[in-house]
């Protein structure tokens, strides 16, 4: 597997984002804190396996019966010395309807940069990664389940990274509690990658992550 799987995988990962397996109602806001990432093997442990610690801050706001948008930063890039933003829409393309579920797209760009790293060590750069999400998602009650497929691409050196999802939104008040689970990539396989990762047939990657969010005027 190329070392470019780690990259794409660390700082463009869905699971450590806000899930937007549905639009939110026009007017209705969010604001939400994810945690997570791939699970890999922390070097000289002795096989201690660990997420690893992305952090995201974003804020998502209902435009449309059927879009909203949202934006967010990076918490744990900057501790290397990389800011990170992103910023995209969910687009609603079918209702649930019985037992077939409601579909959406979401896209998000995401951006980092070391320009702002004090330290002034190695090449200053950019680098922009786009990720296009296909959900399809059932409500139950007040809770929401899906499954999804995701892709990244990182413009700088594009490529076809594709990752299966399935997750849950429970709603708990005006509070969410969604935990995600995806498998990145599991066609590639890792066994030469730079870390560990404690995959099926060292295929892929698997994931976890954990968003709670808060919304205002829901619908």
């Amino acid at each position: 597997m190329s070392r470019i799987f780690p990259f794409v995988a660390l700082l463009a990962t869905g699971c450590t984002t806000a899930q937007t397996a549905r639009p939110l109602p026009p007017g209705t806001q969010q604001v939400s804190f994810s945690f997570g990432g791939p699970v890999f093997e922390v070097p000289s442990s002795g096989g201690l396996t660990i997420p690893i610690p992305n952090m995201n801050l974003e804020y998502r706001r209902g435009i449309k019966p059927r879009l909203d948008v949202h934006m967010g930063t990076n918490l744990f890039t900057p501790i290397i010395g990389v800011l990170g933003l992103h910023g995209g829409a969910t687009y609603g393309v079918l209702s649930q309807e019985g037992k077939r579920p409601a579909v959406s797209v979401t896209d998000r760009l995401y951006l980092y940069s070391n320009h702002f790293d004090g330290r002034k060590e190695g090449v200053q750069a950019l680098w922009p990664v786009n990720e296009l999400e296909l959900n399809a998602s059932w409500k139950r009650g007040e809770h929401l389940y899906y499954v999804n497929l995701t892709n990244n691409i990182d413009f700088l050196m594009p490529r076809l990274l594709l990752s299966p999802g399935l997750g849950a939104d429970f709603k708990l008040g005006a509070w969410q509690l969604g935990p995600h689970l995806p498998w990145y990539a599991p066609y590639e396989d890792t066994t030469l990658a730079v870390l560990t990762y404690p995959a099926p047939g060292k295929r892929g990657a698997i994931g976890v992550g954990l968003t709670l969010a808060r919304r205002f005027g829901d619908r």
